[in-house]
């Protein structure tokens, strides 16, 4: 019975490439873990999980976290059963005091296998857990508990941690996707020919919350891409501005009067279009066959300790003219 389920913001395509990046990073001996993300090789007893998952979320202030369930940090991924969440997570509910985390479940196959994706929602933190031992001889009087994730550790709040959840979280700007393009081709010099020119351009469009101005450094954003499961990650030589147009001859003018930029950031003083755009030489993809393309993209305002992020998915074109590439995709929204 999934009475508490929810109908999360994130897409389905989000969630999976998430899971996706993280499994990747596994695969090359990246960090997998961090504040944000919990990987299990199993589905642990409801009684000790239900601490660690009030802790990870109250930790998160307001943020998504997201539970893998099927991955081993030494094997990679084993899989998971999903037919044991519809007994377990009530289980894990019960062990709560009041509100638990929202949650949205989605089942994601790699290499043949099934991970288990649990995205939970933490902003109604806090969540409370239940001492277990409460009422035995020598338990103590402690009969609720508001735990606190601090690293991979796992204590109860203090103070200054509750202190954290009072702060109202700020409101964030929306973001829409209006179009994007990426483009994958061979170089025109390099000295190692298992790289690739990678040129992504998107087309946001940004509304804030409130007349307050938004400073968007460039060395706080991230791009991620996924070509047929394979994933790329853009961490520098990200550029930011407003549209432009051109008049008399090759003379540029910004097209907006909310925006502005420079090469270190981008400044925005109310709602309009945003360029989002990176190029850089990385890897060639082993393969080129997916008919879709992901890319997640990861902001950071100044002052604001939550991310944003939008997720889309890109349609492989042909060639088209004189145009020449390893491959390409494009989104375009269609605005009536």
């Amino acid at each position: 019975m999934k009475y508490f389920w929810r109908t999360s913001t994130a897409k389905p395509s989000e969630i999976e490439a998430w899971v996706l990046r993280i499994i990747d990073q596994q695969k090359h001996n990246q960090p997998c873990e961090d504040s944000l993300v919990e990987m299990k090789s199993e589905w642990l007893e409801p009684k000790r999980v239900a601490r660690l998952l009030a802790a990870h979320a109250n930790a998160a202030r307001g943020e998504d976290i997201l539970w893998i369930i099927g991955i081993d940090e030494s094997k990679g991924v084993v899989g998971a059963d999903d037919k044991e969440l519809a007994d377990w997570l009530p289980a894990v509910k019960a062990c709560f005091d009041g509100v638990f985390p929202e949650v949205v479940d989605l089942n994601v196959p790699v290499d043949e296998k099934t991970v288990v994706a649990l995205l939970f929602s933490t902003d109604r933190a806090p969540f409370v857990v239940k001492n277990i031992t409460y009422g035995r001889p020598g338990s103590g009087p402690v009969e609720l508990e508001v735990p606190w994730r601090e690293g991979c550790s796992t204590r109860s709040a203090r103070r200054e941690d509750l202190i954290r959840l009072l702060v109202p979280i700020t409101r964030q700007p929306s973001l829409e996707v209006l179009g994007a393009t990426l483009t994958i081709d061979e170089p025109s010099r390099a000295s190692n020919p298992s790289l690739c020119n990678w040129d992504m351009n998107i087309k946001l469009y940004i509304a804030p919350s409130d007349q307050n101005r938004i400073v968007i450094p460039c060395h706080k954003c991230q791009i991620s891409i996924t070509v047929d499961q394979e994933q790329v990650v853009v961490n520098k030589g990200i550029s930011l501005s407003p549209p432009v147009y051109y008049r008399r001859g090759l003379q540029s003018h910004v097209d907006s009067i909310t925006i502005g930029s420079t090469k270190s950031e981008a400044i925005i003083d109310g709602p309009g279009r945003l360029n989002v755009r990176a190029n850089l030489q990385a890897r060639k993809p082993n393969k080129i066959t997916s008919s879709e393309s992901v890319l997640m993209i990861r902001m950071c305002c100044i002052g604001d300790y939550k991310p944003l992020s939008v997720v889309t998915n890109l349609r492989r074109v042909t060639e088209k003219g004189r145009e020449r590439f390893l491959a390409k995709w494009e989104y375009e929204q269609i605005i009536e």
